[in-house]
């Protein structure tokens, strides 16, 4: 039986049920603005057999990365607490704003977790393991709006464990019918599922700065990342976009071949930023 619950996405990192509230809490979804404190708010679900009086729901946020541990690579913005019967849910609002940095603009990366210390616990381990345990979720999305035809954005690719690791990372482009789920919440012009465009071309460069000809360089896959427990690596997702909006999954996944992390980049051609 599944208990307390977050619902995850499809890919998981794009959970339907984690959002922002900007600006007001008293307002509507929406995506975070730089220097603006923002609400973020989980639907929480349970599936226990028996009413659940205060349960926590706790809230991260989290620099653009691929995976997260609750010790780093992620900051608490705070808690709420939730009474639920059996089979109910609700929404739920942490009034403990965040205020996004220049660092994290038209990113979106906010974790949730809920739990009960008696009745369903989390588990005692450091690690989000976000597609198997159903107490935890994420939303995990960089907007980059604007004439956009370069684009380039800087994610860390982190290994979470404690013991060296290889990695491998991937572009992936996408179907823009991916955010449906999201649309509602994440504060995305309506039509963006319509929206015609295509990547010209896209791909990862290690490093933090390359410009509009290193785009040549950039690869779909980089392989054999060879990383130490806790070290974060740093790769910039860069591409030319033809048309109005696009979208890419960044995909990182251990020696087996299992993901492990991952986080999705829309580009929006959106006039009205120009």
């Amino acid at each position: 039986m599944i208990g307390l619950e977050i619902r995850d996405g499809n890919p998981w990192w794009l959970s339907p049920d984690v959002w922002v509230v900007p600006g007001d809490p008293n307002g509507n979804p929406g995506q975070p603005v730089v220097g603006e404190p923002a609400f973020p708010a989980a639907r929480v679900r349970n599936g226990l057999d028996v009413k659940v009086n205060d349960a926590t729901v706790q809230f991260y946020w989290g620099s653009p990365s691929t995976a997260f541990r609750r010790t780093s690579g992620t900051t608490p913005i705070g808690t709420a607490a939730v009474t639920l019967a059996p089979g109910a849910e609700a929404d739920v609002l942490c009034l403990t704003p965040w205020v996004p940095t220049s660092a994290q603009a038209g990113h979106e990366c906010v974790l949730a977790e809920v739990f009960h210390p008696q009745l369903d616990p989390l588990p005692p381990t450091a690690e989000f393991n976000v597609p198997t345990d159903p107490h935890v979720a994420q939303r995990n999305l960089t907007v980059l709006r604007g004439r956009i035809d370069f684009f380039r954005t800087v994610l860390a690719v982190i290994n979470v464990g404690r013991e060296d690791a290889v990695f491998t990372v991937q572009a992936v482009p996408t179907d823009l019918l991916t955010l449906e789920p999201l649309v509602a919440t994440a504060g995305l012009p309506a039509d963006v599922l319509r929206a015609g465009g295509e990547f010209m071309r896209v791909g990862l460069v290690e490093g933090t700065s390359p410009d509009e000809a290193d785009i040549e360089r950039a690869r779909p896959v980089l392989e054999d990342l060879r990383m130490g427990p806790g070290e974060r690596r740093k790769v910039t997702v860069v591409g030319k976009l033809q048309g109005t909006a696009a979208l890419v999954d960044v995909v990182q996944f251990a020696a087996d071949g299992q993901p492990v992390g991952g986080l999705s980049v829309l580009v929006l051609h959106d006039t009205e930023q120009e």
